[in-house]
């Protein structure tokens, strides 16, 4: 009996240290005895995916990631949904001004803006009795002062110049142009708002109308050229001509007034500070004591357009 016993002992500690339950439990790194003793069951084992495999191939896809999002080359950006105004688009745009205190207004052009036949100097004396009605004050600025009519002392200047023209090609006849540096360059006056009326000469005369576009553009582009103007921040308002007595000369009229409406459609679409008077539209023939200048009646209107486009001008502009 004693003998069985310990037959029974030893039978029991070789089944303990074999302990096949915990060798299915081992990594497959490991060596698997109770597969190894049991052949049926080592299938079994073997169908089922290695679990370092699995880990192994997702390290290796997040190491895959990793590169990939580690990358500074983007190769395919994603586009724009909206457009920025280029640089020089921005540069051409005037930059907001406020136009307060005392305005500092230069009226410019030939013999209409100077005042011939009047007796008020011209639309500069109605101008100037508007903008004091509506409580605006103002200061007329140029190198002339002649044609004063009843302007106090210290409103009668402004560069209205008899004959002149707009470029001074022809013989004989100045042009507005060609004067530009002097009147408003570092010498010259510094205006806030110009009133340009100009043109007239050079449909009377029928002076290179075939360029004058080009003539009356290039001149603007010297006033309102954000890099090389002369006035660039100034409001210019530029105006149509009166009506000519003359029929073939009032055809030429008609198509110069349709190129300055051009021209000051296209530089305000650019977004210049540039306004438009139609005095052509608002002058009768009974406004008018020739073929190109007007009387006191019509002067008193052109006037009356000027202020009102001034105080348009300056709310819309102080509004930006």
């Amino acid at each position: 009996m004693k003998l069985k016993l310990i037959v029974v002992s030893v039978w029991l500690l070789s089944c303990s240290n074999s302990n096949p339950a915990s060798d299915y439990l081992r990594t497959p790194k490991t060596s698997i005895k109770g597969a190894e003793a049991n052949p049926e069951m080592k299938d079994k084992i073997e169908e089922v995916t290695p679990v370092s495999s699995k880990t192994e191939d997702s390290d290796k896809t997040k190491e895959d990631s990793d590169e990939s999002s580690s990358d500074p080359i983007v190769k395919n950006p994603p586009k724009e949904t909206s457009v920025p105004d280029s640089p020089a688009e921005n540069e051409s745009r005037p930059k907001p001004i406020k136009f307060e205190g005392t305005l500092r207004i230069m009226p410019l052009g030939a013999s209409f803006t100077q005042g011939t036949g009047s007796k008020k100097a011209g639309y500069r004396g109605f101008l100037h009795k508007d903008l004091d009605e509506a409580k605006i004050p103002h200061q007329f600025v140029g190198s002339n002062k002649d044609q004063p009519g009843d302007l106090p002392e210290g409103q009668t200047q402004h560069e209205g110049h008899p004959g002149y023209v707009i470029t001074s090609e022809t013989s004989g006849r100045a042009g507005i142009t060609d004067n530009l540096s002097k009147w408003l360059g570092p010498k010259g006056a510094d205006p806030q708002i110009i009133t340009l009326l100009v043109g007239s000469n050079d449909v009377d005369i029928n002076y290179k109308f075939d360029q004058i576009e080009q003539r009356y553009d290039a001149m603007i582009s010297s006033l309102l050229d954000a890099e090389k103007g002369l006035k660039p921040n100034a409001i210019l308002i530029v105006s149509t001509i009166a009506l000519n007595s003359n029929p073939e000369k009032e055809v030429r009229t008609q198509k110069y007034n349709a190129i300055i409406k051009k021209i000051y459609d296209k530089r305000k679409a650019k977004g210049e500070r540039i306004y438009l008077v139609d005095v052509h539209a608002k002058l009768l023939k009974s406004d008018m004591t020739d073929g190109l200048h007007a009387n006191d009646i019509g002067y008193e209107k052109v006037g009356r357009l000027f202020t009102d486009v001034i105080k348009e001008a300056v709310a819309v502009e102080n509004a930006k």
